[in-house]
Parts: structure tokens; C-alpha cells; sequence
């Protein structure tokens, strides 16, 4: 299937790191040579190395641009001009952003919106929340397609914009599993012994955003209950945030001195997830998909997470992991030790979580079915 056009993709964000969505916008690259399709990304500084590479190797384009420089519709009015797309596809942007609305002003193409927007909406104040709600319905007239990362997502947009169901299509985010798989045995116990030390401890991490709204006050204390009473355990945790510096002074007190270990923001987390024995993701808010989550589950890593957003969509309760109720220590502690003490329903959910996302959730497929939605939109048969 040949298109030849031209798509600009406008990413709010800094793809820096060796994540999923860095592994998307280098499967969109190598893909667009299969379907004669010139791709070009705008994001804000640093790119990750791996999306330069396969750049030059595939002759897309890449453009860096700062934060400010993409918030400003003057910056975007340049862009359009000098490029002349046929097709914008944005990422990180606000699902009712302003500049939307602009670029439809300035260039007669069609207007793709990923919607990756967690939280919620709704404000308490409801003069405010009639105002943000006329905006919401004045910016969607000019979005061709909205493309919502999960179900939760998409039911969110139907309930604040009632006819956005024509021009809707959910398309859930997607993981490399050639990248993301279980290791051997043998490989695990010594990049285990490698990284940790020790290869007989069971390894519980959290990775994500140091923050309230992920949770990680609620994994703090879970985690001192869970180390208290278990001395075979260790605890990891990836990311940064407020608590970066709350982190680094707990982790040299009891119970987590020599057990619990930071390990900042990495780009092997594929790593991280092999020597692991659970995966804990506690958040408080309305999540829109997890991409953790769905890595984990391609490495077949249980998953005890919050019953919340598009979390549910990833985890099937019971079978590749356990939802638990936002915000509660205990419930996030029984779970943890459900998987502990119970080594056949662990090994159970692995082999589980594996085959759900290769069934459900790989990023092969979300990339091709993007590219059938370009040339749907392109012939204006879409959705």
C-alpha cells in the first residue's frame, strides 16, 4: 500500500530516553519506507540517539525545537509554511490545545490528535469547567481524528464531547516485544547478581514518577511492611521527581538501608523488569494507559497496580496480575505478598502476561494500523 505524502509528527515532549514511545517513533521511521511515506518529527531537545540513527539510515526528517518555541502558534505558522504536510499528528499535546486550532488556520491538511492525556477534565469550579467545556467543543470541530490511547480515554471524550464518536478511533499504545521478553534463567540470575550482588532475593520495583499522583508515598509504606517482615526481599525504584531528594536520605534508613536501592531515570529498563519479580505501579490518578505496565507484562512480569483510568485495560485481575484500590497501603501490601508467597500463581500470571500482550499490545501492530489509518484519512474514509 503506497501513499506518498508527507506527515509531520509534533511531539510535546523530550525524547531522550530508550522508552516505549522513543521505540514508537523509531518503528514509525523504519515503517515509512514500506508505505512511501515521508515522515518528519518535531519534538523538543535532546532526541534519543536510536531516533537520530534510524533517521539518516531511512531519510526522515527531525527538527528540534524548544519548549517555548512549540507553544507558540508563530513557531508552528513557520513550520507549516516550510513543510507543507499533509498530515499533522500530534503527541503530548492537550487534546483541545489552541494551536490545533491555529494550524487548521493556516494549512488545509488533515489533523490527527493521540490523546495520552491522564487525569481528569472536570473542575470543581463550574463557571470555569462551562468555559473549558465550550473550548473543548469550539477546538474538536477542527480535528479530522482524535485517536484515544486507551478505552477509558475514549469514554472520556464521549462524555465531554457527544458527537466526538464520528471522528474517534481507539488505537491503544503499543511495546516492542522482540525488546521487551522474558530472559533465560541462567541470564537473569547473573545480570541479577551483576547489578544487585545477590541473585537469591526477590526483587520488587516501582518505576515511574517520583510523585503523589503515582503513588509513590503509598509504595514507600507498602514497601516498609513488605521489607519489615520479609528478609528475602529488595526493592527497586526507577524514575525522578519531588521526592528525588525525600528518596535518597529513606533509602539510608531502616528498614531500606542495604535492601532498597535508586536507581534514577534508565534506558535499559527492559533490564530492570528481567531481574524483577513484581512490578508495583500504586497510582492515585486517572492513568491513560501505563506503558510500564504493558513492558512488564511483555517480559512476563506480574503487575500489582491501582484499579483506576486505563490501568484495567492491561491488567486482567487475577491472571496477569492484581487491581488493587487507589491509595491503600494494605490492599497494595496483601497483593504484594499474594505474589511472594504463592510461587505457582506467580509463575502462572507470567506465562499470562506475556501471551495478553502479545495478543493485545504490541507496537508492530500499532504501527501498521497507524499507517492504515493515514491512508484512510487521506482518502477521507476515516474513521
Amino acid at each position: 500500500m503506497k501513499l506518498k505524502a508527507k506527515v509531520l509528527i509534533w511531539c510535546q515532549i523530550v525524547p531522550d530516553k530508550k522508552g516505549s514511545f522513543e521505540d514508537y517513533l523509531c518503528y514509525m521511521v523504519r515503517y515509512s519506507q514500506l508505505y512511501d511515506i515521508e515522515i518528519i518529527i518535531i519534538s523538543i531537545p535532546p532526541m534519543n540517539n536510536a531516533i537520530k540513527e534510524i533517521a539518516v539510515e531511512c531519510n526522515a526528517t527531525l527538527i528540534e525545537l524548544k519548549k517555548e518555541e512549540m507553544l507558540n502558534p508563530i513557531t508552528l505558522a513557520k513550520q507549516l509554511r516550510l513543510l507543507k504536510p499533509d498530515i499533522i499528528h500530534t503527541h503530548f499535546t492537550g487534546p483541545y490545545d489552541w494551536n490545533l486550532l491555529y494550524s487548521k488556520m493556516l494549512w488545509n491538511g488533515k489533523l490527527i490528535v493521540t490523546d495520552h492525556s491522564s487525569g481528569n477534565y472536570l473542575t470543581s469550579n463550574k463557571i470555569l469547567e462551562k468555559i473549558k467545556k465550550l473550548k473543548r467543543s469550539f477546538v474538536s470541530r477542527y480535528i479530522d481524528l482524535y485517536l484515544p490511547v486507551s478505552g477509558f480515554v475514549f469514554q472520556r471524550l464521549k462524555s465531554n464531547l457527544y458527537s466526538i464518536k464520528r471522528k474517534s478511533m481507539l488505537l491503544y499504545n503499543g511495546v516492542d516485544t522482540k525488546r521487551f521478553k522474558p530472559y533465560g534463567l541462567e541470564l537473569k540470575r547473573k545480570l541479577k547478581s551483576d547489578i544487585l550482588g545477590d541473585n537469591n532475593k526477590k526483587v520488587i520495583v516501582y518505576a515511574g514518577q517520583l510523585s503523589d499522583e503515582k503513588g509513590f508515598p503509598v509504595a514507600i509504606e507498602a514497601m516498609k511492611n513488605i521489607l519489615t517482615k520479609n528478609d528475602d526481599c529488595i526493592f527497586l525504584l526507577v524514575g525522578d521527581g519531588v521526592y528525588t531528594n525525600k528518596l535518597e536520605k529513606l533509602i539510608k534508613e531502616k528498614p531500606f538501608i542495604g535492601r532498597a536501592y535508586y536507581l534514577g531515570v534508565v534506558s535499559d529498563m527492559e533490564v530492570i523488569l528481567n531481574i524483577s519479580n513484581i512490578l508495583i505501579v500504586p497510582s492515585q490518578w486517572q492513568e491513560a494507559f501505563g506503558y510500564i505496565i504493558a513492558e512488564a507484562g511483555a517480559c512476563g512480569l506480574p503487575v500489582v497496580a491501582s484499579d483506576i483510568g486505563g490501568i484495567p485495560e492491561i491488567i486482567i485481575n487475577n491472571e496477569t496480575g492484581l487491581l488493587v484500590k487507589p491509595g491503600c497501603v494494605l490492599d497494595l501490601e496483601i497483593a504484594i505478598n499474594e505474589l511472594l508467597k504463592n510461587p505457582d500463581k506467580h509463575a502462572k500470571m507470567s506465562t499470562n502476561s506475556r501471551n495478553h500482550i502479545i495478543k493485545s499490545f504490541t507496537l508492530e501492530e500499532m504501527i501498521k494500523e497507524t499507517y492504515t489509518i493515514y491512508s484512510r484519512i487521506i482518502k477521507n474514509d476515516c474513521p
